[in-house]
């Protein structure tokens, strides 16, 4: 064990989830093999997962779907539970992806501590100091005891 993973564990697969990528991409491999021999691989295949939405539509239209605001919680619908497999179902694709110009970046609501944690240490050293400063004085007042 190291770091709490089993290492004779073969991991094959790398979680690319939330990763953006749009279009033609170039994935490196690196393989870390210490000291070990070099490994023999012969090739190295990407697979993705098939993702798929699906919604009640109300009419045709155009649709907008946003993503990527990972402070939020995935949402929780109820259209599992309803949802009735159909022979026509109308497929749609997905356009290429489009920046939203209308997007703005969610507020930093992190305690101020947080936000500024250079202070915390220096009220920290401070008080430190000021205590200190005052066993300073009551040694240097104090008259030794005979």
């Amino acid at each position: 064990m190291e770091d709490g993973q089993r290492i004779d564990e073969e991991r094959m697969v790398v979680d690319t989830s939330g990763q953006p990528y749009a279009g033609s991409t170039t994935w490196v491999v690196m393989v870390e093999n210490g000291d070990d021999a070099p490994l023999a691989l012969r090739s190295v295949r990407l697979e993705m997962q098939q993702r798929e939405l699906c919604f009640e539509a109300a009419g045709k239209g155009m649709y907008s779907l946003y993503y990527g605001d990972g402070a939020l919680a995935s949402p929780r619908y109820d259209y599992a539970a309803l949802f009735r497999s159909e022979k026509n179902v109308v497929r749609a694709s997905a356009g290429a992806e489009q920046v939203n110009s209308a997007y703005q970046p969610r507020p930093d609501d992190r305690p101020f501590t947080e936000r500024h944690p250079i202070l915390l240490w220096i009220a920290l050293l401070g008080t430190m100091l000021a205590l200190g400063v005052v066993v300073l004085r009551s040694v240097s007042g104090s008259t030794p005891a005979n």
